[in-house]
């Protein structure tokens, strides 16, 4: 299980924590997507680890100080996505999620590029 603590130490210092979910090529698509939402105002964060689960998503929320309105944290644990930010309702990130979901068939870092868009898109 991932550590709350460590994991939000290490998005303080990179946006995107891939535990070998997603090849070269996908991790710099979403760190360019990241960059991009960045530039916006929107900050945004991905964890990509089979090892989330339990209080870990609330946990690393409060470790990241993380503002509801201007932060997003997205995770993938291999087959599905969940976030939570960007002032975005949960129905609004759920509807956002199904729609990027059939991409990370192609491969993990175009489906939270999707993602990542999409959300992006709803909070402008």
């Amino acid at each position: 299980m991932r550590d709350a603590k460590e994991t939000a130490s290490q998005l303080k210092q990179n946006p995107l924590v891939d535990d070998a979910l997603m090849k070269e090529g996908g991790r710099q698509e979403v760190l360019a997507t990241l960059r991009r939402w960045k530039d916006k105002g929107l900050t945004g964060y991905v964890v990509s680890s089979r090892d989330i689960g339990g209080s870990f998503p609330s946990d690393l929320w409060h470790e990241l100080g993380a503002s509801e309105k201007t932060d997003l944290v997205l995770f993938f644990d291999g087959k599905s996505m969940h976030a939570k930010g960007w002032g975005l309702t949960p129905a609004q990130v759920s509807s956002a999620l199904n729609e990027a979901q059939p991409s990370l068939r192609a491969y993990a870092g175009r489906g939270l590029h999707e993602a990542l868009d999409d959300l992006g898109a709803l909070a402008l």
